[in-house]
């Protein structure tokens, strides 16, 4: 499923937001690459466009046949599957048993970008096939937290890179005025701010248009999300969960508060 995009984007050195403060960045990421964008995407979310985004990636690969197993790997008892907090009594204790859901959790399908990188390009490239305007690279749990589990923590650069740099490939080769936005999750253990600084790192050298720190949490972890990835000196979009109906968030990652 596609996801229509239509936001405002935020930027490092500017909270108010203001195109023209954005261009010497952009043109200095362009040049990296010379397939990129023509216009960069604050410019055309600026003017009101809105733009198509791919839908889930994980779920897509595994469709297709990639092997996930390695990626969904337990090694203690616990939750196992999203719907075992659904029961949860309060909004707190369903957070609490989903939070450590995510930690038992394995890096889901970071391991693909390595063993079947031809799967996830081939993912990408039907996204934009079917119109989308940005494509997701698939660096959803590429961090050494959760390649840990894998006994792969060393190696998170190289899985992180890959990801980036396949996103990167299928874009130039099938519609190279779509946008790559390095998509990155929290890693529930570790260090939240130096996990997403050094993935966005990698993802802007690897030649993303934009980062995507996504399944953020509450609104402190999205404050820190955001600054942390901006420090790779590219535009930075925010995917949050755990909005409540009437589109409230924890105001912490320890509140009970929505």
């Amino acid at each position: 499923m596609l996801r229509a995009l239509g936001m405002r984007a935020l930027h490092p050195k500017d909270r108010q937001y203001h195109p023209r403060s954005l261009h010497g960045r952009w043109d200095d990421h362009r040049k990296r690459s010379a397939e990129m964008p023509a216009q960069s995407i604050i410019e055309r979310l600026a003017r009101g466009d809105v733009l198509l985004m791919d839908g889930a990636t994980g779920d897509e690969l595994r469709r297709r046949g990639a092997d996930m197993s390695r990626g969904r790997e337990f090694d203690e008892p616990g939750p196992k599957k999203p719907t075992d907090y659904l029961d949860a009594p309060d909004p707190a204790t369903m957070r609490a048993v989903h939070e450590e859901y995510l930690r038992r959790l394995g890096p889901w399908s970071a391991p693909v970008n390595i063993s079947a990188p031809e799967i996830v390009r081939a993912v990408h490239e039907a996204y934009l096939r079917l119109g989308a305007d940005i494509i997701i690279s698939n660096n959803f749990w590429t961090s050494a937290p959760k390649l840990a589990r894998l006994g792969l923590a060393e190696q998170w650069e190289r899985y992180t890179r890959a990801g980036g740099e396949l996103a990167v490939q299928s874009r130039d080769a099938v519609n190279p005025e779509a946008y790559v936005a390095g998509g990155i999750a929290p890693p529930v253990l570790g260090d939240l701010a130096h996990e997403f600084r050094e993935q966005s790192r990698v993802l802007a050298a690897a030649g993303v248009d934009v980062m995507l720190p996504e399944y953020v949490g509450a609104i402190d972890e999205c404050v820190v999300a955001v600054e942390a990835c901006a420090t790779a000196g590219l535009p930075v979009l925010l995917g949050v969960r755990h909005v409540s109906a009437g589109g409230r968030c924890s105001t912490t990652s320890n509140s009970a508060t929505w």
